[in-house]
């Protein structure tokens, strides 16, 4: 919206004072209605100032947004001139660098070619020089000497090309930063683009402010005519109302000391009411210094009643300290066990078994060869397919479901048993596996399935020797591995947070309890009517 600077010219100038003598009111409705009056000028005067100052100020901003716009316009007419300078520029140089760059290689060209031919003459003149006379290896030897001085020269020819290659990077790198120089004019640019938009949204909005504040004045110039009238309405009937002389009758005079007799009597009134109230106040007072002669030794008996507080909260805040570390370490122990009984169910820890198996003559003595014999036929029993289905069979009777099939103790016997030979007629077995008991368990299914396997094929066998176990499988106590211990204690400290956050949660409760009751009963026992007996009867 544009509005000439002399738009609000026409608005009255209103001050503080009003228009006219001083005015007196004679009542307190005319008094509200002069409060009214001056709040409504004042509330004008004060949005004519504000549209003055708004008005004022848009002019500035347009004045500065009109000097943005043509230093803006100066820029970009500047920027224009330096791009079209910049991109001619550009051009020729790149029309001079593309001719250029195909006289490098048309030379690169020639001179290749020339080297070429160089060293076919040259090949050929050493082949001539090997076959011709004296005079004819003078003749060329001259030729040669020739053929080198042109190729020093074509060599010079070719250091001149490089050097112009040089200088066409140079020519490049000086292209690239007055690109850079323009993308940077570009940026300035846009910038100052956007700040003229940004000044033009602040203009459009003081445009809309001021409307605003005219609008709001064209309201106020009659409300204010209207507030001037009433006024030289309200001070002709003062003027009226002092013109007028006061008639006083003999009924006015009555009237006049009947008022005054009532408010003799009131005052009497009013003069016994304190009167009374100062005997009431002074009894007070007495009861007062009572209890405050009384107050040293109330504050001696509550100072010992403190200390005595302070002695049993001691003796129990002992008392709670060692209950609460005896709960602690109790609760500690048993999430540990709990841990260490769950991480052996979840996750066992693993463990070697071990077993041998011997060879037996049945009452006389093998040779090494039947031993080695019996050695090699057990060692091959292992990896047989025929013997891990017997040995599955043996697993599934036994209930140990998950080594039933062929493939199930194949892979057993491939990933976690291990067999050697320590001495002649002797094989060790070793197994791996998770939980100690389980371990043992398998091996010894294993074990027992071997010793069966081979005996029942002792006829069969050259060796002659029979299959025992001299001692069951056996276990170490240690395992080969920590995951248990790592499981239990993660269990072990994740308990033991939860533990002391639900310790925590159930203790601020209780607390909370305590103190509401606590100041529950304080608040109760302040306004236990017993305790303010005495004081009511005095």
């Amino acid at each position: 919206m544009n509005t000439s600077p002399g738009s609000n010219d026409n608005l009255p100038e209103v001050s503080e004072q009003g228009v006219g003598p001083r005015f007196t009111p004679a009542n307190g409705e005319e008094q509200r209605t002069h409060d009214d009056i001056l709040r409504v000028l004042a509330d004008f005067q004060a949005g004519l100032q504000s549209l003055k100052s708004l008005h004022a100020q848009r002019e500035s901003l347009q004045a500065e947004l009109l000097a943005q716009r043509e230093e803006l316009s100066a820029r970009e007419r500047v920027f224009a001139d330096e791009r079209e300078a910049l991109e001619a520029k550009l051009a020729a140089r790149g029309e001079e660098l593309l001719a250029k760059d195909r006289e490098f290689e048309a030379q690169r060209e020639r001179f290749e070619r020339d080297r070429a031919a160089l060293a076919r003459q040259d090949e050929e003149s050493r082949a001539a020089v090997q076959e011709a006379s004296a005079s004819e290896r003078e003749a060329r030897r001259v030729e040669r000497e020739e053929l080198e001085k042109r190729c020093e020269e074509l060599e010079l020819r070719a250091s001149a090309g490089e050097n112009h290659a040089m200088e066409l990077e140079r020519e490049r790198g000086h292209a690239e930063e007055l690109q850079r120089a323009l993308s940077m004019a570009q940026g300035a640019l846009a910038s100052e683009k956007a700040r003229r938009e940004e000044l033009e949204q602040r203009c459009e909005q003081l445009g809309t402010l001021t409307a605003q504040h005219e609008k709001r004045a064209g309201e106020l110039v009659p409300k204010l005519a209207q507030a001037s009238s009433e006024i030289e309405s309200l001070r002709a009937d003062l003027e009226r109302a002092k013109r007028e002389p006061v008639k006083r009758d003999g009924g006015f005079m009555a009237r006049r000391r009947a008022r005054l007799a009532e408010y003799r009597r009131a005052v009497r009134r009013q003069v016994l009411k304190v009167r009374k109230a100062s005997e009431a106040l002074g009894k007070r007072m007495e009861q007062v210094d009572q209890l405050l002669s009384q107050r040293a030794e109330m504050a001696q008996a509550r100072q010992r009643i403190i200390e005595a507080e302070h002695r049993l909260e001691r003796s129990k805040a002992k008392g709670r300290a060692a209950m609460v570390t005896l709960c602690s370490v109790a609760v500690v122990a048993m999430l540990g066990a709990l841990s260490w009984v769950l991480a052996r169910e979840v996750a066992p820890a693993t463990y070697v078994a071990e077993v041998t198996l011997k060879a037996d003559g049945r009452g006389r003595d093998l040779n090494e060869a039947e031993l080695e014999e019996w050695k090699r036929y057990h060692m091959e029993l292992l990896g047989d397919p025929m013997f891990q289905e017997a040995a599955s069979e043996r697993f599934a009777r036994q209930g140990m479901l998950k080594l039933g099939t062929p493939a199930a103790v194949s892979g057993l016997m491939t990933a976690w048993v291990h067999a050697d030979s320590m001495a002649p007629g002797e094989i060790r077995l070793n197994l791996t596996g998770r939980g100690k008991d389980e371990t043992r368990r398998t091996l010894e299914a294993l074990s027992a399935s071997v010793a069966s396997f081979a005996n029942a094929a002792q006829q069969r066998r050259i060796d002659g020797g029979s299959t025992v176990i001299p001692v069951p499988a056996h276990v170490d106590d240690s395992p080969v591995d920590n995951t248990q211990v790592y499981y239990a204690l993660t269990m072990m400290g994740v308990g033991t947070a939860l533990a002391g956050i639900l310790a925590m949660t159930v203790w601020k409760r209780l607390s909370s309890v305590k103190s509401r009751f606590e100041h529950d009963s304080q608040v109760a026992s302040v306004l236990d009517e017993a305790r303010w007996a005495d004081v009511n009867r005095g």
